[in-house]
């Protein structure tokens, strides 16, 4: 794993500073734009994202962990997109309308009918980039989601005091993703251009048949799988659309992307390294690197997720327009969830990894209907009930899934969670001592949140007996 120490530190570098950068362009959007444009922006994006999941039958995957006849793969990956792209640009065009009114929002007609040629944009962009990862070219895919952000993020900079509207939003950050594809292509295309040629040609129709027949057990789990794990975690998209307005969507989406961005910083980049480097991994290797993972995530990052909530809710308000001031309350509620997420995302690949999909599959509906039960429940009573409803419903389906990774690798399970545990007892004074100095003003709780910091990750380091950072980069580097 030596070899790709170079790529790890390129592809967090990277995430950093698009992260970094994808805050302070989001924080200035919103000095423009209100809760409804956000939350109609929003609203078009996740219904975009759905096409994508189910064009390509779950092949990428498949593509990724098969060790022999990858290219035959990824030739029928290839064809696979194409036909289901058009078939998928055609449907979402004549469903604007409905799709409109479900949302009681008739500004999303429009969006969706010029906006359905963006489903050819995201297959292949997810087809390409799933290509380089097989060729663990991961500095070439950072560069390019740099380049993505960079492009987008000066366009919305440039114009959105001038158009503020949804309509230029979506078109902003979706020709990002366009000039990112285009550069996904011409590396894959350059290195083996033969799969695209392939998958124009009909007589290559049986092979994409053959492929899927023969694991379409595995590919029938996956894809409903990650539909209705999908479902399960944008449900409040959906439901506050429906029950409330694109206000609400829109106070949902800034609070979860301020706590999600720099979260993503972490989960993105591990769950893009750990995917490919774990199925060449045996299930020991794999193993010990989850239980140090468990460990990292609790005495670590969940620490630095309190500090960073800490500050972003003292911050914010002194920064947004006064109607996103809603959005601090529903930040905290959702950071438990958000907690959960970064236990679970990075590992989450484990499933598809030892083709138990199945079981992944199975947990997905029960969290799906879990999710929106409780949502829906909630919305009786108000907005901020549906959101706690539903964050409680996400960390417990985070636990059962957890259970299911731990299963399949066959680890101690109660071991585990008593290590856990125990991380994060040794935190709960930190914890403690955050809640009593955001009670000082202003600018006292922000010098008393970096000296308990400091004192905490000194006082690990010293209890670790030098040992602790040293630790933290062989788990990010995945050596042994």
């Amino acid at each position: 794993m030596k070899s790709l120490i170079p790529s790890i530190k390129w592809t967090l570098f990277t995430a950093i500073f698009r992260r970094g950068f994808s805050i302070l362009i989001f924080l200035y959007i919103l000095k423009y734009v209100t809760p409804e444009i956000i939350g109609t922006f929003r609203e078009f994006s996740t219904i975009l994202f759905i096409p994508p999941m189910i064009a390509l039958f779950s092949l990428e995957y498949l593509f990724i962990i098969e060790k022999t006849d990858d290219k035959k793969i990824f030739i029928a990956l290839n064809q696979l997109g194409f036909i289901s792209s058009f078939v998928f640009m055609i449907g979402l065009y004549f469903l604007a309308k409905p799709i409109a009114n479900f949302y009681h929002n008739p500004e999303l007609i429009k969006i969706i009918k010029y906006g359905s040629i963006f489903v050819l944009l995201e297959i292949f962009r997810k087809i390409f980039k799933y290509g380089l990862q097989n060729r663990l070219k991961f500095i070439a895919i950072a560069n390019y989601e740099t380049v993505n952000v960079i492009i987008y993020s000066l366009i919305i900079f440039a114009f959105i005091k001038k158009f503020p509207s949804a309509f230029f939003l979506t078109f902003a950050f979706y020709f990002g993703n366009l000039i990112e594809m285009i550069l996904l292509f011409r590396n894959e295309f350059t290195k083996q251009s033969q799969p695209f040629i392939e998958a124009l040609k009909f007589k290559n129709l049986g092979l994409t048949k053959k492929i899927i027949s023969q694991d379409k057990k595995f590919l029938t789990f996956t894809t409903f799988s990650n539909i209705s794990a999908y479902i399960s975690g944008t449900i409040p998209i959906f439901i506050f659309g429906r029950y409330f307005s694109s206000n609400y969507v829109g106070i949902y989406y800034m609070a979860n992307q301020l706590i999600s961005i720099p979260v993503n910083i972490v989960t993105n980049s591990l769950q893009q390294i750990f995917f490919p480097s774990f199925s060449k991994l045996s299930k020991k290797l794999i193993r010990e690197k989850i239980s140090r993972y468990g460990n990292f995530v609790v005495s670590t990052l969940w620490v630095l997720l309190a500090f960073y909530i800490f500050w972003a809710t003292k911050l914010v308000p002194l920064i947004v327009n006064p109607q996103w001031e809603k959005a601090i309350l529903a930040m905290l509620i959702i950071s438990f969830s958000i907690a959960s997420t970064i236990l679970i995302s990075p590992i989450s690949s484990i499933p598809i990894i030892f083709k138990r999909t199945d079981l992944e599959f199975y947990w997905n509906l029960i969290s799906c209907g879990l999710n929106t039960i409780a949502i829906v429940y909630g919305t009786k009573f108000g907005f901020y009930y549906a959101l706690t409803f539903f964050t409680i419903s996400v960390v417990f389906s985070h636990f059962l899934f957890l259970l299911i990774i731990l299963h399949l690798i066959e680890i101690d399970i109660l071991s585990f969670l008593r290590n856990i545990f125990l991380k994060f007892m040794i935190g709960i004074f930190y914890y403690i001592s955050l809640f009593f100095v955001y009670q000082l003003t202003l600018y006292k709780s922000l010098f008393g949140s970096l000296i308990i910091i400091v004192l905490y990750f000194l006082g690990l380091n010293l209890f670790s007996k030098g040992k602790f950072f040293q630790e933290i980069k062989d788990i990010i580097y995945l050596k042994r």
